[in-house]
């Protein structure tokens, strides 16, 4: 669970008994649950309707997300809430950094660890705490020039056991880093780390540069390529949305995969050397017009020849 939903599981239950206006004490949340769910077999749905207002009292994406999480609190204890929450407004598309501007604020990073974080997550295209906190690099092995990063269900947002690929030059550069400092992941303290990103890009870009802006990146990409949408999605961690299952991946043979993605993504993820897939491509040489009608002419010739010869042998 990442901190930010520890920190929900925590604040939501607190937020709705104060709305309650019930006793903050240890046992709260299951006295309440108990009390649902002898209601519920009355036909009472006060709790319900409550958590419903609580959602709409003022609607936000915060109070939301606290009601969900109360909500999936009451399903977790066999007390099924009957009430359907109002789906909140969707985000809004995140505004692309021009590849010049992203490209400056790449190169003008301060340090060279600054720029292999950034490097980590444009490559892997999983969420930061996962690749740079969660999974360790003893999880990491080599196949050819990629490196596969194996991630645990537990270390990722949607519970899904997949890898991730990143070049073998930077995984040795990440080694040879994490090693130097005697760490086991690379970057355990990317909250400082990015921080530093963020104000650099805003003091002298006045761009606000985000670790999930670089995941976005990765899927914006990978939809402009003929990569299958699974193998992906797969990569990123999230479950196939399209056609068979992802979970075909999970073979220990990943050849398949990585030669997509070496075909696919990996030529347009880097940062310094910025390449578009939906860039134009120099158009292909054309045969010159005398060729090309010489080449109808024999083929003329050869219809009228097999026409004859047909003729010929339907005759005799």
């Amino acid at each position: 669970m990442s901190r930010t939903s520890q920190i929900v599981s925590c604040s939501a239950p607190r937020a709705f008994l104060e709305y309650l206006g019930l006793p903050i004490e240890q046992d709260s949340v299951s006295r309440l649950v108990t009390q649902t769910r002898a209601e519920h077999r009355n036909d009472i749905f006060q709790t319900d309707e409550k958590l419903l207002a609580f959602a709409l009292n003022p609607p936000s994406k915060g109070r939301y997300n606290k009601a969900a999480t109360i909500k999936g609190i009451f399903k977790a204890n066999h007390c099924p809430l009957s009430i359907s929450l109002p789906t909140p407004e969707p985000p809004r598309p995140t505004k692309k950094i021009d590849p010049e501007t992203l490209k400056a604020i790449y190169v003008g990073l301060p340090r060279d660890e600054l720029r292999a974080i950034i490097d980590l997550q444009a490559f892997a295209g999983e969420r930061v705490a996962c690749l740079c906190e969660l999974t360790p690099i003893s999880d990491w092995t080599d196949n050819g020039k990629y490196v596969l990063i194996h991630i645990a269900s537990k270390n990722t947002k949607a519970r899904y056991t997949h890898v991730s690929i990143i070049p073998k030059l930077l995984a040795n550069y990440l080694r040879t880093y994490a090693k130097a400092l005697g760490r086991t992941t690379p970057f355990p303290n990317y909250e400082t780390q990015w921080r530093e990103i963020r104000q650099f890009a805003i003091s002298r870009f006045g761009i606000r540069l985000t670790s999930h802006y670089l995941r976005k990146r990765f899927a914006t990409i990978a939809s402009k390529t003929a990569m299958p949408v699974n193998s992906w999605d797969y990569l990123m961690g999230d479950k196939p949305s399209l056609g068979h299952h992802a979970e075909a991946y999970a073979l220990e043979d990943y050849s398949g995969l990585v030669e997509e993605y070496d075909r696919y993504l990996a030529p347009y993820l880097s940062i310094p050397d910025m390449k578009e897939p939906d860039s134009p491509i120099e158009p292909t040489k054309k045969l010159e017009l005398s060729t090309l009608l010489k080449t109808i002419e024999t083929l003329q010739e050869t219809i009228k020849t097999l026409t004859l010869q047909l003729t010929e042998a339907r005759i005799k």
